[in-house]
């Protein structure tokens, strides 16, 4: 059995593929959905790339990258005023549709925006409940899951 049935997964390398292949004997996505061992085998982006696989192939419509843009620009602003946020990207390039959403954000202080991209996530996870995984986040990086309301999508 190929790991090529197994690798188009987020956060999945050949290398991993094979290895669950091989040595897991797992033969498909089903199965590694219902391997009693899965989350000790897996890291955390990797169990969201599995609990979203289906989601994630699928394309963004322009129309919820324009709502999300309106959440995200509404909250980064209510959070300080001087916070400048952009959605660039291929939404930027006017595509109809994406497999994701760039948003560059800057701040006239630039030692500010460590911590102020900590409280963008943690207002968008906590308060506004927009961000639903944190995949990675550091101090000018991140990268999350988010889902405009339960009836969207992530």
């Amino acid at each position: 059995m190929p790991s090529t049935i197994i690798t188009p997964l987020f956060a999945f390398t050949c290398a991993f593929a094979n290895k669950l292949v091989h040595q897991e004997k797992l033969k498909s996505i089903d199965e590694l959905r219902s391997h009693p061992k899965r989350d000790q085998l897996l890291n955390k982006k990797q169990q969201l790339g599995l609990k979203y696989l289906e989601e994630f192939e699928q394309k963004i419509p322009r129309d919820e990258m324009k709502q999300m843009e309106t959440i995200l620009l509404r909250e980064i602003t209510a959070i300080d005023n001087q916070l400048r946020a952009e959605i660039v990207g291929s939404y930027r390039r006017g595509a109809t549709a994406s497999s994701d959403i760039d948003v560059l954000v800057t701040h006239p202080t630039v030692a500010k925006l460590p911590s102020l991209l900590h409280k963008i996530v943690e207002t968008l996870t906590k308060q506004v409940h927009f961000v639903t995984d944190t995949i990675s986040i550091g101090d000018s990086k991140f990268m999350g899951v988010c889902q405009i309301d339960t009836s969207k999508l992530h």
